[in-house]
């Protein structure tokens, strides 16, 4: 759902998808909150990603949890704005 949401950015900068198999999971929590969330992610992912960039999604199963990796081929981020990157508003300078 949320990459059906942001298609048309992903268009726009002709953004190319990887998309690794999902495991077949039954998931207890708030969808709205975690598809949120992911928008926000594969957002930024479009966003800062150059242009005919790749957004790669995988997920594993690890005991009791789902584990997804979202990666792109963007510019990134240095190490010291990485300790940041949960503050509230917070912002790297490139």
């Amino acid at each position: 759902e949320s990459i059906n949401s942001l298609k048309s950015y992903s268009d726009e900068k002709s953004i190319q998808w990887e998309i690794m198999e999902i495991p077949d999971v039954n998931l207890f929590c708030d969808k709205l909150l975690l598809k949120k969330g992911f928008t926000i992610v594969i957002k930024n992912a479009i966003i800062y990603n150059q242009f005919s960039g790749i957004i790669k999604i995988e997920s594993e199963l690890n005991h009791e949890n789902v584990i997804v990796h979202i990666t792109d081929t963007g510019i990134g981020m240095d190490n010291q704005q990485l300790e940041r990157i949960f503050e509230k508003f917070f912002r790297a300078d490139s």
